[in-house]
């Protein structure tokens, strides 16, 4: 279901389109058509998670995502260089 998607962005290095959804990152191939397999983003323990802001760095090596209910930056490396670091904000 992809109809709780909020904010988009384009990584021009792979051709693909990364949207924030409540606990993912919905994702899209522009070369494909179609939609790949999204990264799930658990939240931190305790903690409601409404995934909403997106930007990706001018290399296209990381993509920070902001959570608007629980309160943190996530900081991710985009689909096929994925890792995973929280940073309060």
């Amino acid at each position: 279901d992809l109809s709780d998607l909020a904010q988009g962005i384009y990584d021009p290095y792979t051709d693909l389109y990364y949207f924030t959804d409540t606990n993912k990152i919905q994702v899209f191939s522009k070369t494909q058509g179609s939609w790949q397999s999204p990264i799930n983003i658990p939240a931190p323990q305790g903690a409601a998670q409404r995934l909403w802001g997106i930007a990706l760095s001018p290399d296209g090596s990381n993509l920070a995502v902001s959570d608007a209910s629980a309160g943190v930056i996530y900081s991710s490396g985009p689909v096929g260089r994925h890792k995973r670091e929280y940073v309060r904000g």
